[in-house]
């Protein structure tokens, strides 16, 4: 996803902006989609289909179910900042409104 010169480009579609908007981590986030889906599915599937939980442990090393989403894990492990990214979608929005 791109703006640029008063375009907004996704994929194959163009829609015509007021202004131009980086998406630096939005674009960050579109090239590591592909890795990040499969990680994710594979996360998911261990949970629903296996039964396993994904855990963290104290400084007494007694172990807890880990409470933090797979969407978040993935964010930290691929180093995606996910305000940063909200903030892009934002201002896409509100540039196409313009």
């Amino acid at each position: 996803m791109k703006i640029h010169k008063g375009k907004l480009v996704v994929g194959d579609i163009e829609i015509e902006t007021a202004v131009s908007v980086p998406t630096r981590e939005c674009d960050r986030l579109h090239t590591i989609a592909p890795q990040s889906q499969v990680i994710g599915e594979f996360l998911d599937w261990l949970q629903c289909e296996r039964g396993l939980t994904l855990c963290d442990n104290d400084k007494h090393d007694r172990y807890y179910p880990a409470r933090v989403s797979i969407t978040d894990l993935l964010a930290e492990y691929f180093d995606i900042d996910e305000s940063k990214v909200e903030d892009e979608r934002r201002a896409i929005l509100e540039a196409i409104r313009r």
